[in-house]
Parts: structure tokens; sequence; C-alpha cells
């Protein structure tokens, strides 16, 4: 006879341990999901940071071309005074190297621009790496407590106890808990 009451009980307690053991396991894949997408984000984020450096870089590379056309181009001027009779023409070779000079830092600018966009657009991607690591743990925490609420439901039936509410039982106020939502 004593066998046959313990039954219920064991269904109980396997009842409770498969709870806490699901429960573990869905905390622990929140878990690592935020930190899945935590990783994911910092390697974008690492990607973003060369490609800043390799706009700047290219940038550099533009305005080095670039001085080197306006040298060709004042270089011509030149040749071409020369073989006219009129000599130098300053004020032709002030105005190319003035426009060179002009498309140089524009070069340069454009390369910074893109340089800075790049470098606060992986600053935004860490945010949100780290943002989605906490929401990781706080999304266990909530898959935690809903777990021992349900477990406190089973065991209870639809009247568990927590801190809520005016009259107590055993030092605890009753909670009353829904079907449709798990909760209070």
């Amino acid at each position: 006879m004593a066998a046959l009451a313990a039954v219920p009980l064991l269904g109980t307690t396997v009842g409770t341990v498969a709870t806490i053991a699901g429960t573990a396991v869905s905390a622990f894949g929140a878990i690592s999901a935020g930190r899945a997408q935590r990783d994911a984000a910092d390697a974008q984020a690492a990607q973003m940071e060369m490609d800043a450096k390799t706009e700047f870089a290219n940038a550099s590379m533009d305005s080095a071309m670039l001085k080197r056309q306006t040298d060709e181009l004042k270089s011509t001027a030149r040749a071409r005074g020369a073989a006219s009779g009129v000599g130098r023409d300053l004020e032709i070779e002030s105005e190319i190297a003035g426009f060179g000079q002009t498309q140089q830092d524009a070069a340069i600018a454009t390369g910074l621009m893109r340089r800075d966009r790049l470098k606060y657009g992986a600053a935004a991607q860490r945010a949100s790496g780290e943002a989605s690591g906490r929401a990781g743990y706080i999304g266990a925490a909530g898959i935690a407590f809903k777990g021992v609420s349900n477990s406190l439901a089973a065991k209870y039936g639809q009247e568990g106890y927590g801190a809520i509410g005016s009259g107590t039982r055993n030092g605890l106020a009753p909670v009353y808990y829904s079907k449709l939502t798990g909760g209070v």
C-alpha cells in the first residue's frame, strides 16, 4: 500500500525535475543566442573598421594620383608655353595648381567621411551586439522565472504562493495563475 502512495510522489518529482531541466536548457539557449548575436555584431564591426582603414588608404592614393596629374598638367602648360615662344604662363600654372589642390583636398575629405561613417557604424554595431548579449541574459532570467511559476502552478494547482496579496498562508500570500498566460 505504501508503494502505491509513492507513485504519485515519484511522478511529481520526475515532472519537477523535467521542468527544471527544460527551463535550464531554454535559459542556456537564450544566453547562447545572445552571445552569438553579440559575437556576430563584433565580427561585423571589425570588418567595418578594416573597411574604414581601406577607405582612408584609397583616399590617400587618389590624392597622390591627382597630385601627379596636376604636376603633369603644369609641366604640359610649361612645355607649350616654351614651344610657342611665350615662356611660362604663371597664371595658368597657378590655376592648374589651385584646381589640382582642390581635387586632392576633396579626395581626402571624401575618404575621411567614408572612414568616419564606417567607424561610427562599427561602434553602433558593437553597441547593438552588447545589447543582444544583455538581452540573452534577461531572456534567460524570464525563462527561469516562468519555469518556477509553472512549477508552482503545477504543484499547487491554479493557486500558487508568492509575495502578492493581502491574506497569508505560511507567511506567503496566494497568487492566482491564469491557464492562458501562465502568469499572475
